[in-house]
């Protein structure tokens, strides 16, 4: 994403030091109307000034033949204008005015709330500007003028084939194909096709135990039913970037458990009960994921736990011990992973693991990182050390720790659990000082 470009739409055109994500692309005003996934820049310099009146965006798309294309149909969620460019050549503009379009055009007209989240099908049969092989779609969004507050883009590309069409269709579970063909007289006798998902074993390494209640304490009302390893849990998580479907996926070792069909989001965790009724008497369960395991206890003293795929492979296979941490016996503490991407042998060692900081866990959500150092470098660059840092990291800042802005990409990276911020960046407001949050979401 660049602001004043005059190749930009080209496909030999430079594009490598643009920052990318994901959509939906943009930045929100004072009433946002949508959730901004990737935040683009708002002003030409800093965080206040001139603002960027054209905002261009670039992406490619790859196929293997254009014999059969029909048509494109776009989906476009455009605020204020748009102007859409394959390999060079204009397809299509939307609220935008006639004439040559250049960075300092304003769009045709105001996107107003109830506009900004509306998608507009946009079909479009000339395809001559398709090739077999790479193509390249170059986007343009111009603000309806210098003071606008807010910018939205999102788009979908859909290639419509006749019905010889080669090109792939990508499914993303069980499916069942029906077709008839008709030759303009009678139809012809159905064909059924039944596919399914196989899940690659990559896919299920994504799976890791990243807390474990091994030793919690009796209950302390003199009552109840419970006894103390009613309240022991595991917490699992989709470390990855797609969903995993646990059916057949056992614990093999430590406790006993297979799955039925459940879907785990990426990012998503679950948690695996002794007892879910014990659970919910140390936590709030209302927006948590919780399974009861089959049979079996964790073994206050510690012990090995495998999990298996359903053909019996090796997901994740580790030893925890109680005399890693002797403050998370029988004290209500869990002990939480540190690094989910570790090497498997590490996993069976306490370097991969850390006393919980929350009592009695934190089962559904992460356990707050541990801050550990903090340099700052000749060049202004400042890196923040921390252990266990998990989930969405937003970096915000403030002149007077009452107004926060959240600071953009280019300011800031993260490094596993290393935060390396640009305190002079040009994005930044130059006032001598400032102060930065960390905000952490699952």
């Amino acid at each position: 994403m660049i602001s004043g470009s005059t190749s930009r739409n080209q496909s030999a055109y430079p594009d490598s030091s643009w920052s990318s994500g994901p959509g939906l692309l943009g930045f929100a005003g004072s009433s946002p109307q949508n959730s901004v996934t990737t935040t683009t820049q708002r002003y030409v310099s800093g965080g206040s000034g001139e603002q960027v009146n054209t905002t261009y965006f670039r992406s490619t798309f790859t196929l293997d033949t254009t014999n059969e294309i029909t048509s494109l149909v776009f989906q476009l969620l455009r605020d204020d204008g748009a102007v859409i460019y394959i390999n060079g050549v204009e397809t299509t503009r939307h609220n935008m005015p006639t004439g040559d379009i250049a960075y300092s055009t304003f769009s045709a007209g105001i996107t107003g709330s109830e506009n900004q989240t509306s998608y507009h099908v946009i079909e479009i049969t000339d395809t001559s500007s398709l090739v077999a092989g790479e193509n390249t779609i170059a986007l343009e969004v111009h603000q309806c003028n210098s003071g606008s507050s807010d910018l939205y883009m999102d788009l979908e590309l859909t290639v419509i084939c006749s019905s010889v069409c080669t090109e792939s269709i990508t499914i993303e579970e069980p499916l069942t194909v029906k077709a008839r063909s008709f030759d303009g007289n009678e139809w012809s006798a159905l064909s059924e096709a039944s596919f399914e998902i196989a899940i690659p074993q990559q896919e299920y390494q994504n799976l890791k135990v990243t807390e474990l209640m091994y030793a919690p304490t009796n209950p302390t009302d003199p009552e109840s039913t419970f006894d103390n390893d009613d309240f022991a849990w595991l917490e699992l998580r989709n470390t990855g970037l797609t969903s995993i479907d646990l059916n057949g996926i056992s614990f093999v070792d430590g406790i006993t458990h297979t799955f039925t069909p459940y879907n785990l989001q990426a990012g998503a965790r679950l948690i695996l009960a002794k007892n879910a009724d014990a659970l919910t008497q140390r936590h709030s369960t209302n927006n948590m994921d919780v399974m009861e395991w089959s049979s079996g206890n964790l073994a206050r003293g510690g012990e090995t736990i495998a999990i298996a795929t359903p053909t019996s492979s090796n997901i994740l296979c580790f030893t925890y011990s109680s005399t890693w941490y002797p403050e998370t016996y029988n004290t209500d503490r869990s002990i939480v992973v540190v690094n989910t991407a570790a090497e498997e042998a590490l996993w069976s060692t306490s370097v991969n693991w850390r006393p919980s900081l929350a009592m009695k866990g934190s089962p559904g959500t992460p356990d707050s990182p541990i801050f550990k150092a903090m340099t700052l470098a000749p060049d202004n660059l400042m890196t923040v050390s921390t252990e266990g840092l998990e989930g969405t990291i937003e970096l915000w800042y403030s002149e007077d720790l009452k107004n926060w802005i959240p600071c953009d990409t280019q300011v800031w990276s993260r490094d596993n659990d290393n935060i390396t911020i640009s305190t002079k960046s040009p994005l930044l407001p130059d006032n001598g000082k400032g102060f930065f949050q960390l905000r952490i979401s699952d």
